[in-house]
């Protein structure tokens, strides 16, 4: 199900910067981002705007996070919006490099997601297991 928003955001994000993005296809930027560099954007947008719709869906405040995330990113990677769309309209516009790109970008995700979940699960034995503890030494100091 994750994998699928992810489809659907990159296939609105290219619909957005193909409709905005006037240059004609298959220039290349004047600052091209190499293609993995271009994966590490695009996840860490991913990223962003999955817990901005998190937030939403929890009906917590999400006003203008999405403009200080994207703001944060570009600033991270040093590059501008203007560069990141130039890019995004260039290897939108050679389909191969875009496929290994989506492709490359659904990996990382989804090994993040793995690594998150067994952290989630280690943390909660760890819990489980001090609850345990406490709970026996309760029953010593009973005793």
């Amino acid at each position: 199900m994750e994998t699928n928003r992810l489809y659907i955001f990159i296939i609105g994000l290219l619909f957005f910067v193909g409709c905005k993005n006037s240059q004609p296809q298959g220039t290349i930027p004047s600052v091209l981002i190499p293609e993995n560099k271009m994966v590490e954007i695009l996840t860490d947008i991913q990223i962003m705007e999955s817990a901005i719709n998190y937030k939403k869906n929890t009906n917590q405040a999400t006003y203008d996070l999405k403009d200080k995330g994207y703001d944060t990113i570009f600033s991270h990677y040093g590059i501008t919006d203007s560069i990141f769309f130039e890019n995004v309209s260039f290897y939108n516009a050679n389909t191969e490099i875009m496929y290994r790109i989506f492709d490359s970008i659904t990996k990382r995700i989804e090994r993040e997601q793995v690594k998150v979940l067994k952290e989630k699960e280690l943390l909660e034995e760890k819990e489980k297991q001090e609850k345990e503890a406490q709970e026996k030494n309760s029953d010593n100091d009973t005793e």
